[in-house]
C-alpha cells in the first residue's frame, strides 16, 4: 500500500478518516480503522488527475475536497411537477359535466383515472426490472423487490388493469353522447399537445420562455374552438394563463381536493398553484459542490427528499420512507469513490453558511461526472437525482453540463468549445466495479468531447473499481453490490450464502433445496422454474439459456453432430448418421418414416432424392418419368 504520507495534496487526511469513520458508524456499518485508511489512500492517489484538474479553479476549497461556490440556476420547467398536473387532469375527467354527459345514467367512473395512473406507474417498475435485467442479469432482476412488488407481480398488474382500463375507457365512451366523447377525445389530444409545448426548445430557451409563440398559439386556439370554448391565446402569452382559462370554462374549476392518510389529492386551487409553479421561469441560487471527498460518494444517495439505490442507510436511521430503494447498489458509492475518473456534482440549501460540513448535508440535486485528461480531453455526464427530466437545451443538464466544460478547460488549457455526442455513447467507456451504470441505461447521459480532437483519437476511461470490503479489506469483484462490508450482517434483513460464505440481501437471496444462496453461486432454470447451484447447470449457447440437469435428462438429447444439446422438441434422430441433429437439417422420408442427416443416404434402402422429395423407381415411373430420366436420378 502506498504510504498516505506520499500523496503530494495539501490535504489533512486524519479529518478525512475521521469523517468517513463518522458517517459509516451513523449508518451501523462495521468497519476497521485500516481499511478505512487505505480506501481514503486509494481514494486520494488514484484522483491524482482529477483533483489535478479541479484544484485549478479559484473556488477550489481543500479541507472540502471541493470546488464550492454558490451559483445561480434558471429553471423554465419542473417537468415532474407538470406531469403531475397532466395526471390531474386525467384523474378528473369525469368531474367535467361535458366530458360526460351519458345517454342514460351509467356507474360512476370516476376510477377511470386511478386507473391510467396506477396503471403507468406499474408500468415504469417494469422499466426498472428491464433496467435491472440489462446491468446485471436476469437473475437479478427476477429476484428483486420494488415497492413490494417483483417483475413477475407487477407485469401482471400492468397487464390486468391495462386490460381494465380498457375496458372501463371502452364502457365510458359507450355511454357517452356523440358530442361528449367526441370532447374527450379531443381534450385528450390537446392535453398531449400541450405535453409536446412545454418539453420543446421554443419553450425554454430564448424571448419566449415560458411563453406562447405563433405556431402553438395556432393550435391551440383550434383546440378550444373544436371543445366550444371562447379561449384564445396570444404570443407572448404566459403559458399558464390560456390553459387556466380553458379549463375554468370545461369545469375544473369546480372540482374540489381531499385528504387521506397517506396523500393529498389537489383541487382546484392546488392544481393552479402547480401549474404556475412548474411553467413559470425562475432563478434559484444553490450551493455547488463538485466534490472528491470520500464522505460525498457514501452520501451521493442522500437527498433532501430523496434518495436512490446507492444509498447506504440500509437500516433507515435517516427516515427516507416511502422510498422503494434500499441500497440494491450501495456498494457503487466505493466503486466510484476508488476509481480515477469520477467526482460528484451536487447543490445544496443556499442558507447554509459557507464553512458548513457540506459533505453531511442532504443533496438538493446530484451527478455523477467521469472525466478523461488533458491528453485526453472528453467526460461522461452522468443521470442528474432525484429527476431526470429537466433536459432542455437550457435545463440543468445543459447547465451542469457547461459549468464543467468551463471548469475544464482552463484546467486543460484548451478552448471552450466542445462537442455533445449521441445520447447513451458508452464507446470510451470500460465498466469496473458494482455501481448503477446510468450512463448505459439513460438517454439524459452524454459523452462530451473537446471539439477540436478527433474522437477517434481518444482512450476509454475505467468507470469504477473493484468492490473493498470495509471490514476485511477484501478486494473481490464478487462482493455484492447491496453492501459495502462482506463480513458482517448490517441486518437481519441479510443471510449467509450456504455455498461460499458470502453476506446476501434477502432481496437478492435464492434458496436451493431450502438452502439461501447468493445469485454468484445459485442460477435460475426458466424451465423447472427453481434455482440451482451452479454445478448443476449447464449454459446452452444455441438457446441463449441456463439449464439444470434434470431438465437436460428428461427433455434435452446430445448431438455429436452439433456439439451441443437439443431440446427433443427440435431434435429428430436420422438412422444414417446414427445421432440427433436439428428439424431443420433433418430429411424426412414419408415412404419408410425414417429421417436421414444426408438424403443420399436414403438410396440404400431403395429412395432417391430428387426435386426436395424421396421417390422410390416406381414412384418415378408413376409421375411419368421416362428411363432416360430416372437412371439420371438413381446415377
Amino acid at each position: 500500500m502506498t504510504d498516505i504520507k506520499l500523496i503530494k495534496f495539501p490535504i489533512n487526511v486524519e479529518k478525512i478518516v475521521e469523517q468517513v469513520e463518522r458517517c459509516l458508524s451513523h449508518y451501523e456499518w462495521t468497519y476497521t480503522e485500516d481499511v478505512v485508511r487505505q480506501i481514503v489512500n486509494d481514494t486520494l492517489t488514484n484522483k491524482a488527475d482529477v483533483i489535478s484538474a479541479l484544484s485549478t479553479d479559484p473556488d477550489w476549497d481543500w479541507e472540502k475536497l471541493a470546488i464550492h461556490k454558490k451559483s445561480n440556476y434558471e429553471q423554465v420547467v419542473d417537468a415532474s411537477t407538470f406531469k403531475y398536473c397532466l395526471y390531474w387532469l386525467d384523474y378528473n375527467i369525469d368531474c367535467v359535466a361535458s366530458f360526460s354527459e351519458t345517454v342514460k345514467d351509467p356507474d360512476p367512473l370516476r376510477s377511470l383515472g386511478s386507473i391510467c395512473i396506477s396503471k403507468d406507474m406499474f408500468f415504469s417498475l417494469m422499466m426498472r426490472f428491464n433496467d435491472l435485467e440489462k446491468n446485471f442479469g436476469r437473475t437479478v432482476a427476477n429476484k428483486a423487490v420494488i415497492f413490494g412488488n417483483t417483475r413477475e407481480t407487477a407485469t401482471k398488474r400492468y397487464h390486468k388493469l391495462s386490460k381494465l382500463y380498457s375496458e372501463k375507457y371502452s364502457a365510458s365512451i359507450g355511454s357517452f353522447t356523440e358530442e361528449a366523447a367526441t370532447k374527450r377525445r379531443t381534450f385528450t389530444s390537446l392535453r398531449e399537445f400541450l405535453r409536446l409545448v412545454v418539453e420543446s426548445d421554443s419553450f425554454t430557451t430564448g424571448d419566449y420562455k415560458g411563453k406562447w409563440i405563433a405556431e402553438n398559439v395556432e393550435t391551440f386556439n383550434d383546440y378550444s374552438n373544436k371543445l366550444g370554448c371562447n379561449t384564445t391565446a396570444k404570443v407572448g402569452q404566459k403559458f399558464s394563463k390560456p390553459v387556466l382559462a380553458l379549463l375554468t370554462e370545461l369545469g375544473y374549476d369546480k372540482v374540489e381536493g381531499h385528504k387521506s392518510d397517506n396523500y393529498v389529492v389537489w383541487g382546484w386551487n392546488q392544481f393552479k398553484a402547480k401549474l404556475g409553479d412548474a411553467v413559470s421561469p425562475q432563478t434559484y441560487t444553490r450551493h455547488t459542490l463538485l466534490s472528491v471527498h470520500p464522505v460525498d460518494f457514501l452520501r451521493m444517495s442522500m437527498g433532501n427528499s430523496w434518495q436512490s439505490c446507492h444509498t447506504i442507510d440500509k437500516l433507515g436511521i435517516d427516515d427516507r420512507r416511502g422510498d422503494s430503494y434500499e441500497g440494491q447498489y450501495c456498494g457503487g458509492t466505493l466503486s466510484y469513490m476508488r476509481d480515477s475518473v469520477s467526482f460528484v456534482y451536487y447543490t445544496a440549501k443556499e442558507t447554509l453558511s459557507d464553512d458548513t460540513e457540506f459533505c453531511f448535508e442532504d443533496k438538493y440535486t446530484r451527478e455523477m461526472f467521469h472525466i478523461g485528461t488533458k491528453a485526453n480531453p472528453f467526460f461522461v455526464q452522468g443521470r442528474i437525482y432525484p429527476q431526470s427530466n429537466d433536459t432542455g437545451s437550457n435545463g440543468l443538464y445543459a447547465q451542469y453540463r457547461q459549468n464543467v466544460e468551463a471548469i475544464l478547460s482552463k484546467a486543460w488549457d484548451i478552448e471552450n468549445q466542445w462537442k455533445v455526442e449521441g445520447s447513451q455513447d458508452t464507446t470510451l467507456i470500460n465498466s469496473k466495479g458494482n455501481h448503477y451504470r446510468d450512463y448505459y441505461h439513460y438517454d439524459t447521459c452524454k459523452l462530451v468531447r473537446y471539439e477540436n480532437v478527433d474522437k477517434e483519437t481518444l482512450k476509454t476511461i475505467t468507470i469504477g473499481s473493484t468492490p473493498i470490503c470495509i471490514e476485511c479489506g477484501n478486494e473481490d469483484e464478487y462482493i455484492d453490490s447491496g453492501t459495502i462490508n462482506c463480513c458482517t450482517k448490517i441486518n437481519s434483513n441479510s443471510c449467509e450464502c450456504y455455498n461460499c460464505g458470502r453476506d446476501v440481501d434477502e432481496d437478492y437471496v435464492c434458496f436451493v433445496d431450502g438452502e439461501p444462496y447468493c445469485e454468484n453461486c445459485a442460477t435460475y432454470c426458466e424451465y423447472c422454474d427453481t434455482y440451482h447451484a451452479n454445478e448443476y447447470m449447464r449454459w446452452l449457447d444455441n438457446y441463449e439459456a441456463d439449464v439444470c440437469e434434470t431438465e437436460l435428462d428428461y427433455n434435452y438429447v446430445y448431438s455429436e453432430i452439433k456439439g451441443n444439446y437439443l431440446h427433443r422438441d427440435d431434435a429428430r434422430y436420422c438412422e444414417d448418421a446414427q445421432d440427433y441433429v436439428c428439424d431443420d437439417d433433418a430429411y424426412y422420408c414419408e415412404g419408410n418414416g425414417c429421417y436421414y442427416y444426408d438424403p443420399e443416404n436414403a438410396r440404400e434402402d431403395g429412395y432417391y432424392w430428387y426435386d426436395c422429395e424421396f421417390w422410390t423407381i416406381e414412384e418415378l415411373h408413376d409421375h411419368g418419368y421416362t428411363e432416360e430420366e430416372i437412371e439420371e436420378i438413381v446415377a
